[in-house]
């Protein structure tokens, strides 16, 4: 019996593969401007990640971040420092010690038309906006970071009078459930 299906099944999956086949190879062609206007389509990305940093960390002398990187008994995660404004006595904010995994399932990217809502003004708004709808979870595996203010970018500008203020630390072992969209508008007039 078995036998009998599997012969009558094989020319329609065959008919099927060679229909796919033939779509699969069909050649893309070009539109001019005025047809790509007329064009209306719906898209967006699903998006799955995951982001991994400096998992086994580095050496640092000590916990009070002199960040001599000489021990190499204790780690000591990234570091990104970044200055605001131009003026040289403006020290420098820095997100330190910066190490873990951080792993997604599910941010989506798509534009929306906002045409409605917001206490009434969406109606003259009446624009594309683009949303981004947060992943349902975000699962964190022994990721931390400092946040902190430091006179130089890094201890080596400045040895001896290098200082840094940690303002405060994160410590993420564990799963976030989040839910919702964030709408972000553009501020130029179309």
């Amino acid at each position: 019996m078995m036998k009998t299906i599997i012969k009558n099944i094989a020319p329609v999956l065959a008919s099927i593969y060679v229909s796919f086949a033939a779509t699969a190879h069909a050649e893309l062609t070009a539109i001019d401007d005025a047809e790509l206007s007329d064009a209306v389509a719906q898209g967006g990305l699903y998006l799955s990640g995951e982001f991994s940093l400096n998992e086994e960390g580095g050496p640092i002398a000590d916990a009070t971040y002199t960040n001599d990187c000489t021990d190499e008994t204790k780690r000591c995660g990234a570091r990104f420092a970044y200055k605001m404004g131009g003026n040289p006595e403006n020290g420098w904010y820095v997100i330190d010690d910066w190490k873990g995994e951080a792993s997604f399932e599910g941010l989506t990217i798509r534009t929306r038309r906002v045409d409605s809502g917001f206490n009434g003004d969406g109606a003259d708004f009446d624009k594309e906006v683009l949303e981004i709808g947060l992943p349902s979870t975000m699962k964190f595996k022994n990721y931390q970071y400092n946040i902190g203010f430091a006179s130089h970018a890094s201890p080596n500008d400045a040895p001896g009078s290098y200082q840094q203020t940690n303002l405060y630390g994160i410590e993420i072992d564990g799963q976030v459930n989040m839910s919702g969209n964030m709408l972000i508008f553009p501020t130029a007039d179309k």
